[in-house]
């Protein structure tokens, strides 16, 4: 988010740069690159990049690899359950044990 003061401070950082040097090069390419450097070192003043860390989930302590892994086998049993797998699987062998 930014703030009144750092919008303030970047006009006055603004001001305070002379163009006329920035932009002095008869090259486009040169002239395009002194002004992105200059007004990427204002931004960088102004609003500096944060480090955004991934925090990672720490589970509890008494939950162990095991506890884990069952639970991810109860869980895709549960998928399969509800998508009718198993049920439309059960219900083919019945019917080929009923022939």
């Amino acid at each position: 988010c930014f703030s009144n003061r750092a919008m303030d401070e970047e006009v006055v950082l603004f001001g305070e740069v002379n163009w006329s040097s920035v932009l002095a090069d008869k090259d486009g390419g040169k002239c395009y690159e002194s002004f992105q450097s200059t007004l990427t070192q204002i931004m960088d003043m102004v609003a500096p990049k944060r480090l955004h860390r991934n925090r990672t989930s720490k589970s509890k302590p008494w939950i162990t690899k095991s506890i884990k892994e069952k639970s991810a086998t109860k869980r895709l049993l549960f998928e399969e359950l509800c998508n009718g797998k198993i049920l439309r699987d059960q219900y083919r062998q019945f019917l080929q044990g009923s022939k």
